[in-house]
């Protein structure tokens, strides 16, 4: 298998790397293929949220979340696991649905809306 550019790389160490030039490419391809592999996309999808300090999925109030198809933003108020329901201003979705198909657009903690109060 060749590697190839935007590829997900898992090192022996369980770094994960984003192939983002042509150098790192050519790099993991020479490579002695028992020291990296291609990350599996849950592999990444975990990557990603560990990242950003939540568990895979852990939505916080304040966090605003998009659905590509109709290009709209939605602030978090707060996930219901009783309905499993994300409940937005201007919404209530699945919170399946929001898996399969919505994007995170911004954490809380990433929001330059709002400052935190300090006491």
């Amino acid at each position: 298998m060749k590697f190839k550019l935007n590829d997900w790389v898992k090192t022996v160490n369980g770094d994960l790397i984003k192939l983002k030039k042509d150098w790192m490419v050519e790099q993991a391809n020479t490579t002695k293929r028992h020291l990296i592999e291609l990350a599996s996309n849950e592999e990444v999808e975990k990557y990603w949220w560990n990242k950003n300090d939540r568990g895979v999925w852990e939505l916080k109030k304040g966090d605003f979340i998009k659905d590509p198809l109709s290009n709209k933003a939605y602030e978090v108020k707060y996930v219901d696991r009783i309905s499993n329901s994300v409940v937005a201003h201007f919404g209530v979705f699945d919170f399946d649905v929001v898996k399969k198909t919505f994007r995170v657009a911004c954490f809380i903690h990433e929001r330059r809306d709002i400052t935190s109060k300090k006491n």
